[in-house]
């Protein structure tokens, strides 16, 4: 029965994507499993928000109660009660992230410590720290742009950038900074950025020496003996070379949080399109000056 619940589900709306038919029934399952039962169509609203409080994480909650709302509305059943528990959820949701982004006000570092920051790295001759500070500063990219190929010939940036799936920097008379692997690329497609950089085609060049390669490419993220950081370890990899050992996200909510007022709306589309985010997303979950409505 409850396999034919989800099956019939699906059917009916066949725009869903398969990431979200996936996570769909992940929650279905989960639900189910957790009550015991055959149907979640005839389950009680009441067990369902009982059982709901047994789960710890408050987005979990609302995703079990999403999918047991679809799952009813899909049988034209009510859902009214599990809709007032969805939004008492959701205002927890926001009243975490508002202590949060107070904390988070209160001991982040400024823009111009970030900066001085990044001159200190380029004068110690840190150039690997420095390379992926400049890109966390100036492209408000997440760690998986860091995930770079640094090339020295246009060959293989035409061939694993433009052409392939790579993440790529090529310093040539200009600096070419390339993303095909980001959260948001298949919604934002290839990145390429051109920029004049005196100190970052310097420390590209000089960090490709320090490694001492036989090989034409190298890679930014790598351990002493240049083999590339595997996806889970790069979240941890580049906190060593941030400023106080922060996050790629803590950086972003820096640089979205000096924006003040709407004057400024141009820096905002410029973060939003350097990054692959929607400009509300950017507002409501970085900008530590506002505060999320319940």
């Amino acid at each position: 029965m409850a396999e034919e619940e989800i099956t019939s589900y699906f059917l009916e709306n066949p725009k869903l994507s398969k990431n979200t038919q996936k996570a769909y029934l992940q929650a279905f399952n989960k639900l189910t499993d957790l009550m015991n039962i055959d149907s979640l169509n005839g389950a009680p609203q009441k067990d369902i928000i009982m059982a709901v409080e047994k789960i710890t994480n408050p987005n979990s909650r609302v995703m079990l109660i999403n999918i047991a709302m679809n799952i009813k509305k899909h049988y034209e059943n009510r859902t009214d009660m599990l809709k007032t528990e969805r939004e008492r959820i959701k205002r927890q949701i926001n009243e975490n992230k508002n202590n949060k982004k107070d904390e988070k006000k209160d001991n982040l570092p400024s823009r111009r410590d970030l900066e001085r920051y990044l001159n200190d790295l380029y004068l110690d001759e840190e150039y690997r720290a420095f390379i992926i500070n400049y890109l966390l500063l100036n492209y408000y990219v997440r760690n998986k742009d860091l995930d770079i190929v640094i090339v020295t010939n246009k060959e293989d940036y035409k061939k694993l950038g433009v052409k392939g799936d790579q993440n790529v920097v090529y310093a040539g008379t200009k600096n070419i900074y390339l993303r095909n692997q980001y959260k948001t690329v298949k919604q934002y497609g290839q990145k390429k950025y051109s920029f004049n950089s005196t100190k970052f085609l310097k420390a590209v060049n000089k960090f490709v020496e320090q490694q001492n390669s036989e090989e034409d490419i190298v890679y930014l993220l790598s351990d002493k003996n240049g083999n590339r950081i595997t996806n889970d370890s790069i979240g941890n990899y580049i906190k060593r070379f941030t400023l106080n050992k922060m996050t790629e996200s803590d950086y972003n909510k820096i640089a979205v949080s000096q924006i003040k007022d709407m004057s400024d709306y141009a820096q905002l589309k410029s973060i939003s399109e350097r990054r692959g985010t929607s400009v509300p997303t950017l507002v409501s979950e970085y900008n530590l000056n506002i505060k999320l409505e319940d």
